[in-house]
């Protein structure tokens, strides 16, 4: 397992780490949860999943080229937490809770958020009920009016690849445990989808961490096209 590297970057021959946070609202400058990874996976798995296209009969090459729904990627990785370096100096929370504050950040960003709940209920359980007494005559609710949802999550891998997800699974496995049966040492592994972005969204955000990263591909693209080109002589058919 690699040891612990620098958050800050890449001077002086440190590693980035990876992160995964939260946030509330459409800024970043309220930050309500964040785990930075204390080390990075070995490896990480990218799926591109691109929905079914028009075929059949009669179809056209451009029916075949049309988009249909969106394209988007999904990402599954494995890290581990382990608190021996910090049980070695008698880090306090270590000491107290093991790994489980890394963990119960984790599993936080993987269920709804409680906002809504209570009295802060009550109006939206109020307005529920008349729509739908006005449009089926009841007086009862028949379809819950949602009021949770799923935190605002950016992955954090390098400076070019920032992405809006949402969790999709996450399987924790605790390895080891102090004498309190606090875990020590942890393996969680992860499957996130990134967020395809209506570029209406209210959440600037999410919008400005994709728009970012298709950027930072996208100028990847040229210098391997050159690279080939300048290398192998290629020649372009004329269309």
């Amino acid at each position: 397992m690699p040891g612990t590297v620098n958050l800050k970057g890449a001077k002086g021959g440190n590693l980035q780490r990876g992160a995964l946070v939260e946030y509330k609202d459409d800024t970043l400058g309220t930050i309500s949860n964040a785990v930075i990874f204390q080390f990075n996976p070995e490896t990480l798995s990218r799926t591109i999943r691109i929905p079914s296209r028009a075929a059949g009969a009669g179809t056209s090459s451009r029916e075949m080229r049309q988009e249909g729904d969106e394209v988007y990627e999904q990402v599954s990785l494995t890290i581990f937490f382990d608190a021996s370096d910090q049980l070695n100096i008698a880090d306090t929370s270590a000491l107290k809770d093991g790994v489980g504050p890394q963990l119960a950040a984790l599993e936080k960003m993987a269920y709804p958020l409680q906002e809504g709940s209570g009295q802060d209920a009550q109006p939206v359980d109020a307005v529920g009920e008349a729509v739908s007494a006005g449009s089926n005559g009841s007086g009862s609710v028949t379809q819950p009016t949602p009021r949770r949802t799923y935190p605002n999550v950016l992955f954090v891998w390098g400076e070019k690849r920032l992405f809006p997800v949402v969790i999709d699974s996450m399987s924790i496995t605790e390895k080891q445990f102090d004498a309190n049966l606090n875990p020590t040492e942890a393996e969680v592994s992860l499957g996130l989808s990134v967020i395809p972005i209506n570029p209406y969204t209210d959440d600037r955000v999410a919008r400005g961490a994709a728009d970012f990263s298709r950027l930072a591909r996208d100028e990847q693209v040229e210098p391997n096209v050159n690279k080939n080109a300048a290398q192998q002589k290629i020649d372009l058919v004329s269309i």
